[in-house]
């Protein structure tokens, strides 16, 4: 019986350097950190444990750079996902039995041309090689309106991720086999704690991130039933629940998302 498993890895670049791993003590190659997506996990907690224990980087998930699968003899097959990654503090504390190191882009053609390198890392060192990341990226996913009692809620953005202090409503990116309503529900769980069995879809708007290079198309989602208590992630600070009034009076782009204004255009709450 074929058994396909899911794992998931990162391409950490900083100052023209790739970030690589082994285990410590063995003669292996080495290699893009990550590894295996456990049952009930999703795409974004594996990602984020396997970075935790094999960097302890502060590191916020990508698009996807590449897809490989690889097939054994007894059948079995394992998928990885390369992603690539926004490193955002350079302090490398894994909490495995691993060997860490940065690697030069002629280093990592002597592991090519000795062919120390696992084959899911080949293509993705070849393109790191000539330069192939520098491009724009289409990215997808729900941006979610809470409403209660005429105000809506906002979450204020962590101090270590892109955007810091910026005001927004809940959002996050699609993942693999995923509808956009569950999409949605999720990721209001995952930033905020709150649960609701629906979300009314409104439609979709596309704007340009000129700073990250991301064409994004942003599905736009609203919430008025749901159960529990905020319980912020780590990508968040802090959360008010604010009136249109109040969300009128703050600057687009440096106090409140671009995306968050073009939901509440969608609502005809904001021309």
């Amino acid at each position: 019986m074929t058994n396909l498993k899911l794992r998931v890895r990162a391409l950490i670049q900083k100052d023209d350097k790739l970030l690589l791993v082994k285990e410590k003590g063995r003669d292996e190659n080495w290699e893009t950190p990550g590894g295996g997506v456990e049952e009930n996990e999703t795409i974004d907690q594996a990602f984020q444990r396997e970075m935790k224990e094999e960097t302890g980087l502060d590191l916020k998930k990508g698009n996807i750079l590449d897809i490989y699968l690889m097939q054994f003899p007894n059948g079995d097959k394992h998928l990885h996902l390369i992603f690539d990654t926004y490193l955002i503090r350079d302090n490398p504390n894994p909490t495995e039995d691993i060997d860490i190191k940065w690697f030069t882009k002629d280093e990592i053609r002597k592991l090519l041309l000795k062919n120390q390198v696992d084959e899911h890392d080949r293509n993705i060192f070849k393109r790191f090689l000539d330069n192939d990341f520098d491009k724009w990226n289409l990215v997808t996913g729900p941006v979610i309106a809470v409403k209660k009692d005429n105000k809506f809620l906002l979450l204020q953005r962590a101090e270590d991720e892109t955007y810091p202090g910026l005001w927004e409503f809940p959002a996050g990116g699609l993942e693999f086999f995923e509808n956009l309503e569950d999409a949605a529900l999720r990721e209001l769980k995952e930033e905020s704690g709150l649960i609701a069995e629906h979300a009314k879809y409104l439609g979709y708007h596309e704007r340009i991130d000129n700073k990250l290079k991301k064409h994004v198309v942003a599905h736009d989602f609203l919430v008025t039933d749901f159960k529990g208590k905020i319980k912020l992630s780590h990508e968040h600070q802090d959360f008010k629940w604010v009136t249109i009034e109040e969300i009128k009076k703050m600057k687009v782009g440096k106090e409140i998302g671009d995306d968050t204004i073009n939901l509440l255009k969608k609502l005809s709450l904001i021309k």
